[in-house]
């Protein structure tokens, strides 16, 4: 039977190329083991990774991910109320201040609120003829929106398979277990999740809407952001400047891992949620606070690897030599991953 896998890596919080070469390979060791492993892909990463972004912009990858769908050595996870990728993402683009990565880039841009009323029709209806005909974009930039919204389309095809979810952790729940399994190592920031779960266990939600994870973090920033100004105002009556921007230091610090934690919870709560998942925190031979300090620390590995400053570009990422491999730019070699696997149970066909 095939094994059903998670990857971290492949979450929102890809953000340079560096993230996305480390991503890269993860996804293509995972598609090469001959077990025949599937990745589980969920609709939150679908909106909202970078990675899966330079998959669409890229007119050959984009045909290499379609084919991995159809072959179902991806599969998407069905969240909130049985959704498809298409009715998920309607109503994450309807939602007020969403804003896909795809379209982080053009949120300055004067028409950004009639372009995302054009991605909508066009998901909506399914069609992307007439789409973007009264707006002033480059060629470019119009193929590249129509590219990504064909792409959405595309998921409503019968071959894509989903996998369903189960009954599983909430993610105040998993921040719990992180909280219990950092205090040894990292007391720091387990006293701080604790200061923000006692927070909510006092029904104060003015900065947070707890099961969520973006509210998570934008909570977390906001209270760093409100006591770096406290420091500041309250420097020359209580602390020396020195004290303060040592105290606003180890604050910035403490909010990025924070947001590691944060990321890693939801990450594990997502992967819980997976019905038939191969390992889980509630499917694994190690006890709870080992899971989560086991995928904390590659979390931190992950993300203590050097990474270069340059903003991902879309075009020509795919026929740069990444890691030190050609492979990531040559279809075949993909290609040669993909096997089919129908009701009957065949494999290792190839495409």
């Amino acid at each position: 039977m095939d094994k059903m896998v998670y990857l971290y890596e492949l979450d929102s919080v890809i953000k340079t190329k560096t993230d996305m070469k480390n991503a890269l390979e993860k996804m293509y060791n995972v598609l090469m083991r001959k077990t025949g492993d599937v990745i589980v892909v969920s609709l939150n990463q679908i909106a909202d990774s970078k990675f899966f972004d330079f998959w669409i912009a890229d007119d050959t990858m984009k045909e290499v991910l379609i084919e991995l769908l159809h072959s179902h050595r991806i599969v998407l996870l069905r969240q909130e109320e049985n959704f498809t990728a298409r009715e998920y993402l309607l109503k994450k683009f309807k939602k007020s201040g969403f804003i896909s990565s795809f379209f982080d880039p053009m949120k300055k841009h004067d028409k950004y609120s009639e372009i995302k009323d054009e991605v909508v029709k066009a998901i909506e209806i399914c069609n992307t003829q007439d789409m973007l005909e009264n707006v002033e974009l480059s060629e470019d930039t119009k193929n590249s929106i129509k590219n990504y919204v064909k792409f959405i389309i595309e998921l409503c095809s019968d071959d894509v398979r989903y996998v369903d979810e189960k009954e599983s952790y909430t993610l105040p729940q998993v921040i719990d277990i992180a909280k219990i399994a950092l205090q040894s190592k990292y007391a720091d920031l387990s006293n701080m999740l604790e200061f923000f779960r006692s927070k909510d266990d006092c029904n104060n939600k003015e900065l947070y809407d707890w099961p969520d994870r973006s509210s998570w973090i934008t909570g977390i920033q906001i209270w760093i952001r409100n006591s770096i100004a406290f420091n500041e105002k309250c420097a020359s009556s209580i602390m020396t400047d020195t004290q303060v921007n040592e105290i606003n230091e180890k604050l910035k610090m403490m909010e990025k891992d924070l947001i590691k934690a944060i990321s890693v919870c939801y990450a594990i709560k997502i992967e819980d949620s997976i019905k038939g998942i191969s390992e889980s925190i509630t499917a694994s031979d190690k006890d709870e606070n080992d899971y989560f300090m086991c995928k904390f620390e590659e979390y931190k590995i992950m993300f203590e690897i050097p990474r270069d400053k340059d903003e991902l570009r879309c075009k020509g990422l795919f026929t740069e030599e990444m890691s030190g491999k050609e492979m990531w730019s040559k279809k075949e070699n993909w290609m040669q991953t993909v096997k089919v696997h129908d009701d009957r149970g065949r494999k290792n066909e190839k495409i």
